[in-house]
């Protein structure tokens, strides 16, 4: 036994024998030394062929490289491109073989250029002359927004440059900030004084001077220019151009002139000496025209630019007759193609557009083809929502997919079509790309903000976060209409919060972190912040607005109103203008609320609007004192009730706030005025609260009131009220067992208090767990509960208390229909659906025949995704009235089932003439889940009983072709088309459709389109 240790000299020495350990035998000793042998040469034999592969790789790639880059030398460009692809594919990193792209699309013209040259720079974004090879080549192809990309990346030591001063230049030219172009050019020209080019962007851009000595330079430059050097063409381009500005129509005769006997004159500038012809000699006109035509069949870029300068110049019929007579070989080239397509367009010839667009091969445009078909079909047909125009589009669309400049073409020709959605959808198709997504962002970032669309402002400022996550101004931006949508609050919180760290002097994020802080309802905090700012800047329209809202929401009116004054004659979002307006009248009317409480403090309306406007104030104790004082009586007046509610809420008093609204016999009516409220005040937190409660006991507000809980938890998740609404709310939407877990999360006193547990007992109750749910309702107080809750927690009880005698009644009779559809019914309220189902599967033949069963087992199929197997057991029994009965029966049981709503749905569309049900059950179901065939098959049919047909063909079509052509959606979609006119595309779905796959009701609507489609038969 060892030694025990002793203290000083730590533990005591086991004995040697101890920790001897026992001699290995031979075999094991050899296997293991050959198991180390082996993973070791595995893994050099691995290293090494990983290695030799790498190397291989390496040396095969630089060879492909310096053969792509001999090719471009040599000038064979399509060999070129197939060697820079094939290098490529083995690395799509690349420097070199993605230069010799970019070099290959500048030369042939090809507008990739510009995709290959932002793609070098990001490569390698250290080198500056990658960024100058990007702007010049997005400037050439007119790409100004990846111009201006280019040239924002330039570091700071390079804005001095040459290159940077004559690319700004530009950018600033057509912007039209001529001084600062002006200014940018001279800097280049003193780098380079001999450059012609900067003289001539020098004098173009002085040509705008205000000043006209500035003015006389240009010309005395321009003059030189003209008379001699390498600018001739140009100069005489930039005078003309300008003569015509200035409406000197014999200067510009001139120089027309001078121009067209130039040699070097290019085709382009010809065209603009023709417009000057017609303009100033129509005489000598038709010439000039006739030459100008002969001379554009030199090669297709010139024909095509010919074609769509008379169709610019209201020419169009003339082009199409001069076209027509041309050889086929002339006119079938893609541009040109194009330019007679335009032609078409102009003179509105839809048949011609659509043979053209049909049956022409456009080469590199063909993807435009799609396009024109779409344009021609939309005009012959005159259907606002024509299924073919949009999957012609899309077809469109997708060809041009992968190309971010032919998308581009496509979402520019949508707009000059003025088809505002196809444009706004392709540009996003490009901005959700990975290439061209900046420039496409900034369009729709100006398109939205033109026709203050907000949300299409909060979606594009998403997107361009994520591209560049670092950009503060994005952020501050992205804040400010996230706060006015109420959207994503603890995201927005955050990133007002990082804007103001990054600033705190600057103006937009202050007011931005205030009003990010006055919707987390601390304005003495907000004002704090603003308070910092001078008066100069909290006078500016856009500070003044929020900092007039936020006064007004501390109950500071008389100071608030100026700013709100001065903030209302500024151009703010519809948001903006809403808080604004919300804010003065909350500002206004609190004066007038005032003086008729005054006046008359007995009347009820006039107390509680009062009373709520001093809550406005803050002083929500001093409204609480004012409503207190009125009879018992006079609070159950609906906009009393609410607004006693709110403020009781408002401090604390949630319970007591319940009872008040429990007095009120009309919820609807109590809902009404709290929804009044709400539009008042969108943003206090107890408003919403009473809203919410009383908007999810009533259909109609569903929605909003799902919104509004789901708010309230997510700014204060702590509060028990706000767990329990929207546990609730979780509840109305068919997901009990997610509200459950949302209140198991809460102390047990709080599960049990008064207000919570009806509610928890009723979501229990849902899930089966009745118990448990026993145990909570005991916790009852009905004095607190509205007449639509009493309900809720009856019907729970009585399930609860029911459930027993339901199984009971099937032991005693398990082959009667009755008991079992019943007791089977009730296993599938309790979570236990598979159960039901084998219950009912083992039932006999005579049970299943009966409608009952057989609307209970349709019902439960559905409810487990077996829509085809639940159709297949409706069909067995073929009573659709009998079955409907039943499917109402169940209905009466659990009005959120969705089984039943489907059955109702489909069965009621055919018997019930009154169709505000099943309407709404197929809209209920789709909204569920849209992608279940069955649900968007009922809704497709109810759109189509509305007269909506062409909304359920749509609702149809996203089902897709494989559940298309099952019987059941093949039957309804040849009801729609042919409803929408289609009967030859309804003939062929009907085919698919045996009868025997049809309910009685089914049958007769087929024989009618059957003759129908005869009786159209040629």
């Amino acid at each position: 036994m060892p030694e025990a240790p002793i203290p000083g000299r730590g533990p005591a020495p086991i004995p040697a024998q101890a920790v001897m350990p026992p001699k290995p035998s031979l075999w094991s000793y050899w296997t293991f030394r050959t198991i180390v042998v082996v993973v070791i040469l595995g893994l050099g034999v691995g290293m090494y062929k990983w290695k030799v592969r790498a190397l291989y790789r390496n040396w095969r790639e630089t060879k492909v490289v310096a053969q792509a880059e001999a090719l471009l030398k040599e000038k064979k460009y399509p060999d070129a491109i197939i060697a820079a692809r094939r290098a490529l594919q083995l690395n799509e990193l690349n420097v070199p073989a993605t230069r010799v792209m970019a070099e290959i699309a500048e030369m042939l013209g090809a507008r990739d250029a510009v995709l290959w040259r932002s793609r070098v720079a990001m490569l390698e974004p250290g080198r500056v002359e990658n960024l100058q090879r990007w702007a010049y080549t997005a400037i050439r192809f007119q790409d100004l927004a990846a111009a201006r990309t280019a040239a924002e990346r330039f570091p700071p030591e390079a804005r001095h440059s040459l290159q940077f001063h004559e690319i700004a230049g530009v950018l600033s030219f057509a912007d039209g900030r001529f001084d600062e172009a002006g200014a940018h050019w001279a800097a280049a020209l003193a780098a380079a004084p001999q450059n012609e080019s900067l003289q001539l962007n020098l004098a173009k851009a002085q040509l705008f001077a205000t000043q006209s000595n500035q003015v006389q330079q240009a010309y005395a430059t321009l003059d030189r220019m003209r008379a001699g050097g390498t600018q001739q063409v140009p100069a005489l381009n930039v005078l003309l151009t300008d003569a015509l500005r200035r409406q000197q129509l014999d200067r510009a005769r001139a120089f027309a002139a001078q121009l067209q006997a130039h040699p070097a004159a290019e085709f382009s500038d010809l065209l603009l000496c023709l417009s000057v012809t017609r303009l100033t000699d129509p005489p000598g006109f038709p010439a000039l025209l006739a030459r100008l035509q002969e001379k554009s069949l030199e090669n297709t870029t010139s024909l095509a630019a010919m074609i769509q300068w008379l169709n610019g110049n209201q020419l169009a019929a003339q082009a199409i007759a001069w076209a027509t007579k041309l050889p086929a070989d002339r006119t079938a080239p893609a541009p040109v193609g194009v330019a007679l397509a335009d032609a078409f367009i102009a003179v509105k010839d839809w048949p011609a557009l659509e043979t053209l667009a049909t049956t022409a091969k456009w080469e590199e445009l063909d993807f435009l083809r799609p396009a024109y078909q779409a344009r021609a079909l939309h005009e012959i047909q005159q259907l606002q929502l024509n299924p073919r125009v949009k999957a012609l589009w899309q077809d469109a669309v997708a060809r041009a997919r992968t190309r971010p400049d032919r998308l581009e073409m496509l979402a520019n020709l949508a707009i000059q079509w003025g088809w505002r959605r196809e444009s706004e959808e392709t540009w996003w198709v490009i901005a959700n790309g990975t290439a061209g997504a900046q420039p496409a962002l900034t369009v729709l970032y100006n398109f939205y903000s033109r026709s203050t669309n907000t949300p299409g402002m909060q979606r594009t400022l998403e997107r361009m976060l994520e591209l560049n996550p670092a950009d503060v101004l994005t952020k501050n931006n992205l804040a400010v209409v996230n706060l006015l949508l109420n959207l994503k609050p603890s995201l927005t919180y955050r990133l007002g919060q990082e804007i103001y760290d990054h600033s705190p002097t600057n103006a937009s994020f202050a007011s931005t972190y205030a009003f990010s802080l006055h919707r987390q309802n601390k304005n003495a905090a907000a004002l704090a912040v603003l308070g910092k700012l001078g008066e100069s800047e909290l006078s500016k329209p856009s500070i003044a607005a929020y900092y007039g809202t936020i006064l007004a929401a501390d109950g500071q009116f008389e100071k608030a109103k100026p700013y709100l004054t001065l903030a209302a004659t500024a151009k703010l979002l519809p948001e903006e203008l809403q808080m604004v307006n919300s804010a003065l009248t909350q500002v206004n009317e609190f004066r007038t609320f005032e003086d008729l409480y005054a006046r008359d403090p007995s009347n009820p309306v006039n107390a509680a609007n009062y009373a709520y406007a001093l809550h406005r104030q803050r002083k929500t104790t001093d409204g609480l004192a004012v409503l207190a004082k009125l009879p018992p009586a006079q609070s159950l007046v609906p906009a009393v009730a609410a607004r006693y509610a709110a403020l009781l809420t408002s401090a604390g008093q949630w319970e007591t706030a319940r009872t008040v609204l429990a007095r009120n016999s009309s919820t609807a009516a109590l809902a009404a005025a709290a929804d009044q409220l709400f539009q008042r005040d969108p943003l206090d937190p107890a408003v919403k609260l009473v809203a919410a409660t009383l908007g999810l006991l009533l259909d109609p507000k569903l929605t909003d009131a799902q919104l509004l809980a789901q708010q309230l938890f997510d700014n204060d998740p702590g509060n028990p009220a706000h767990a329990t609404t929207l546990a609730f709310a979780l509840h109305r939407q068919g997901k009990s067992a997610d509200g459950l877990n949302l209140l198991a999360k809460l102390p047990e006193p709080q599960l049990r208090a008064p207000a919570v547990a009806p509610f928890y007992g009723v979501l229990l109750t849902a899930i089966g767990q009745l118990e448990k749910a026993a145990g909570f309702f005991t916790q009852i107080r009905l004095d607190l509960l509205l007449t639509e809750e009493r309900a809720l927690v009856a019907s729970a009880e009585t399930f609860a208390g029911n459930f027993r005698q339901l199984q009971q009644a099937y032991e005693r009779a398990p082959a009667d229909p009755a008991a079992l559809s019943a007791y089977a019914f009730a296993l599938h309220r309790q979570r236990k659906a598979a159960d039901a189902l084998r219950l009912l599967d083992a039932a006999s033949p005579a049970a299943l025949a009966d409608a009952r069963v057989t609307a209970c087992r349709a019902a439960l199929l559905v409810g487990d995704g077996q829509w085809e197997k639940a159709r297949a057991a409706v069909l067995q029994n073929g009573d659709s009235p009998r079955l409907y009965a039943a499917a109402q029966a169940l209905h009466q049981t659990d009005t959120t089932d969705p089984g039943v709503k489907y059955l109702l749905a489909s069965l009621g569309l055919l018997l019930d003439p009154r169709l505000d049900d099943p309407v709404r059950h197929a809209t209920d179901l789709v909204t569920r889940d849209h992608l279940q065939p069955a649900y968007a098959c009922a809704y497709a049919y109810a759109l189509h009983r509305q007269g909506r047909t062409i909304e359920g063909l749509r609702a149809l079509n996203r089902a897709g072709e494989k559940e298309l052509a099952k019987p059941l959606l093949a039957f309804y979609s040849a009801l729609l088309l042919a409803g929408d006119g289609q009967l030859g595309k309804a003939k062929g779905y009907l085919e698919l459709v045996p009868d025997s796959s049809l309910l009685p009701e089914e049958r007769k609507l087929a024989t009618d389109l059957r003759a129908r489609i005869a009786a159209a038969a040629p």
